[in-house]
């Protein structure tokens, strides 16, 4: 019987490859691994610049916003200026600008009472029910407006809280201090809380709106201005008709704005686990020191000078000779005075 014999195609090697072995060699697996590293670097350098690009351009877009709510000042007559928008998840941190303006008065009588049972406490109740909350609801009115009482004097107090048809001033004046503020209109202490200053003249400071025809722009992705790296005295940062800083802006001497990356921040808030965002209370501005800790990549640091409203982009001094908690000599992690470059007129490169 015939047998019948299988051949695998192993076995029909073209003669000389018999006894080759499969696989690579040394200077193969060498090469191969020299090609990885090289495709790795190029990878990572291009996202990295990447970061650059969108940092820079980040930078120019808040420049621009500067320079378009003092011109739009200038051009309009009127206060505008640049609200700083805070992430929705993280309130140290600004991700959006949008254009806002001044929306002028709310004027009208309130009747104003003085609580003897919290020390320095003045409520004052508008004559006209249900004005206020309108304005509330429309955020115009909150804690933090100024009410002129009575209008036309210059004498302007921060409201402390709003409840109702009510706002409340406390905490700064004390009943003899309103009786040489208020003039004829003051009103006497009473124990009982009743009524003393009867439909008295009011001038209410509304606070900004976001201007017709415009909506918040965001910064580009992993970018944003680190507040806890910054000094900004108010969110909202207004220029009057002749361009110069206003509000709480002016009083400020130097506003300090510090973009950089979400990543860098992220690295800053784990050097130093007493930031604020961790729920510590190291005191600000907290800018890390460089190299070789962070940041990753160089922030853009923009100084509004308020006596002349013009904006210069420095940069950032990370020299670190000193212990931030207690000016002693000793290295900490954490610039000294990061804004000394920006002070002495030093610019970016």
């Amino acid at each position: 019987m015939r047998s019948l014999t299988f051949q695998t195609a192993n076995a029909r090697r073209e003669p000389g490859l018999a006894g080759q072995r499969a696989g690579f060699t040394l200077v193969e697996m060498l090469v191969a691994i020299l090609i990885m590293v090289i495709l790795t670097t190029i990878v990572v350098a291009a996202f990295r610049q990447d970061d650059g690009d969108r940092l820079n351009a980040s930078a120019r877009l808040v420049q621009s916003y500067f320079e378009g709510a003092r011109s739009r000042a200038i051009t309009d007559g009127k206060v505008r200026g640049i609200r700083l928008i805070p992430r929705a998840d993280d309130p140290f941190v600004v991700d959006s600008l949008v254009y806002i303006g001044a929306t002028g008065h709310d004027t009208g009588f309130v009747n104003v009472d003085f609580d003897d049972s919290i020390s320095n406490l003045w409520r004052f109740t508008n004559t006209s029910s249900g004005k206020w909350n309108r304005l509330v609801q429309r955020n115009l009115l909150g804690s933090g407006s100024r009410i002129e009482v009575p209008a036309g004097t210059g004498n302007w107090y921060y409201i402390t809280a709003v409840s109702g048809n009510e706002v409340v001033v406390s905490g700064h004046y004390a009943p003899s201090a309103w009786d040489t503020n208020l003039g004829k209109y003051a009103p006497q202490p009473d124990p009982d809380g009743d009524g003393r200053a009867i439909n008295m003249p009011y001038r209410l400071e509304l606070a900004p709106a976001i201007l017709p025809n415009t909506e918040p722009i965001s910064l580009e992705r992993g970018t944003v201005i680190d507040r806890a790296a910054s000094r900004i005295p108010s969110l909202d940062i207004f220029f009057d008709s002749r361009g110069n800083p206003t509000g709480a802006t002016s009083a400020a001497g130097l506003v300090h704005l510090y973009v950089t990356t979400l990543s860098d921040v992220e690295l800053t808030r784990g050097l130093f686990p007493n930031h604020p965002a961790n729920g510590g209370s190291q005191a600000l501005p907290i800018v890390p020191a460089s190299p070789p800790d962070v940041p990753e990549h160089e922030p853009y640091l923009f100084t509004l000078y308020t006596q002349t409203g013009q904006v210069t982009v420095s940069q950032v001094d990370f020299t670190d000779n000193l212990d931030n908690s207690n000016g002693n000599p000793g290295a900490d992690l954490q610039a000294d005075f990061p804004f000394r470059y920006a002070q002495r007129g030093r610019e970016a490169r």
